[in-house]
């Protein structure tokens, strides 16, 4: 992920990203999805233009009390620069460019312990 992170490059989603469509005059999309252990993360494509406030939130959705797992959110901006926080709040910015960013979904390993899980994405542009 450095040499990437360094090259400027989004990494290669093992699955294919699924592009997130905004209801007519909303500002919010949500996205109930879940990991499997298998999958080393979830992407979705988002577009938005420079001078926009992005803010993107998960949630593990388990309803096990003891089992469960965290996700975190890492945004790519259309050149490939990231960002991304292991908060509820993942990511609270003023965008500096306009394109297409892509969003990664994943585990957080050092407060999941499961592999496997429901989440919730939250995606507010305005």
């Amino acid at each position: 992920m450095l040499v990437t992170s360094l090259l400027g490059q989004t990494p290669k989603p093992a699955t294919k990203p699924i592009r997130v469509h905004f209801e007519r005059g909303a500002i919010t999309a949500q996205i109930k999805s879940q990991l499997t252990e298998k999958q080393e993360g979830a992407y979705y494509l988002v577009d938005a233009k420079a001078g926009q406030q992005m803010v993107v939130h998960t949630a593990g959705l388990s309803t096990e009390p003891i089992y469960h797992m965290v996700p975190i959110a890492v945004v790519y901006s259309p050149s490939g620069k990231y960002s991304g926080d292991k908060g509820p709040i993942n990511f609270d910015e003023k965008l500096t460019e306009t394109g297409t960013y892509t969003i990664r979904v994943a585990r957080n390993q050092m407060a999941s312990n499961v592999k496997a899980g429901p989440y919730l994405l939250e995606i507010i542009i305005r």
